[in-house]
């Protein structure tokens, strides 16, 4: 496997919004054990509700610490 290191994407906290759309998008909003029902989803629609959710591309990804590091290092002659 070969998918590299994983992204950091903030707390974990911050993942319940994305669960609770799959859950809505799969039809388990009503169910009383939502892991249990999206469990019993069909692929297709549970694929859908997962492709709606933003890609590892949406989160920003700061690498201007290393730019204005080396900006300095430039600068200094």
């Amino acid at each position: 496997m070969e998918s590299g290191p994983p992204v950091p994407v903030g707390r974990i906290e911050k993942g319940q919004g994305f669960y609770d759309n799959i859950v809505k998008d799969t039809g388990c909003s009503g169910s009383t054990d939502t892991l249990q029902c999206l469990r019993e989803v069909d692929y297709d629609t549970l694929k859908a509700a997962i492709d709606a959710t933003p890609g590892v591309f949406n989160y920003p990804v700061c690498i201007c610490k290393v730019a204005v590091e080396n900006l300095r290092d430039d600068n200094d002659g």
